[in-house]
């Protein structure tokens, strides 16, 4: 009865969707490393966006996998500051641009508020 049940359940309950856009941070992790392993040029947006990433771990990541694709860091560190890393986004913003790989949206760097 337990694994009828279970069977029933499962189709129920939604699924995750995996990739960039995940809202779960091991998806978006697994899709940043498979764009590195893959070499594939066309995932350099999505990784240009994951640098900007509350997530230090997808940072790090992501400027690595845009490493190994593109063999470039344009002075990206995943650690610096939020305006060191901003300035370090537009730098491979305008490189993608060069290079023919922007996204179709390409949204500025937004500085986050200060506060008093």
């Amino acid at each position: 009865m337990l694994a009828i049940m279970t069977v029933a359940l499962s189709g129920c309950i939604p699924s995750t969707p995996s990739g960039f856009d995940s809202p779960d941070p091991t998806s978006r992790l697994v899709a940043i490393s498979k764009a590195g392993e893959s070499g594939d040029r066309s995932k350099v947006p999505d990784l240009i966006e994951q640098l900007e990433s509350n997530d230090p771990g997808a940072r790090l990541l992501a400027i690595r996998s845009l490493e190994r694709v593109t063999g470039e860091t344009l002075g990206y560190h995943y650690a610096d500051p939020w305006w060191a890393r901003s300035n370090a986004v537009r730098r491979w913003r305008a490189w993608a641009a060069d290079n023919g790989l922007a996204s179709d949206e390409s949204p500025e760097t937004p500085e986050p508020a200060l506060k008093n």
